[in-house]
């Protein structure tokens, strides 16, 4: 599937207001629809969670002592992102990075 700007734009937007707990039904209809049927929309969704949970740490760095005390905060995250049912799509991408990002990182010899 080809993935247009404006169809970038509309699930960089609907995904923001998931995250802010602002989307109406039909919204988030389009964007299962979104995550359903393109890796992009996939890619899109997981980066901006990132982004926003990397936002929240940044600006409160005690936020995650709440709830992660003894787990790293990335790990923790992804697991709990994992278990989210829009997200049934997305699961194999998030893995996919993982992997990718653990085959790039340099290993102490």
């Amino acid at each position: 599937m080809f993935f247009t700007r404006k169809a970038r734009k509309e699930v960089e937007e609907l995904t923001w207001r998931t995250i802010d707990q602002e989307i109406d039904e039909p919204g988030f209809g389009r964007l299962e629809q979104y995550l359903r049927d393109s890796d992009e929309a996939r890619k899109i969704y997981v980066e901006s969670h990132w982004l926003h949970t990397a936002l929240l740490f940044h600006f409160n760095p005690d936020y995650g002592k709440r709830f992660m005390p003894a787990k790293n905060t990335e790990q923790m995250f992804m697991e709990e992102l994992m278990k989210s049912e829009p997200l049934a799509d997305a699961r194999e991408l998030a893995r996919k990075q993982r992997s990718k990002k653990s085959a790039s990182s340099p290993r102490a010899n």
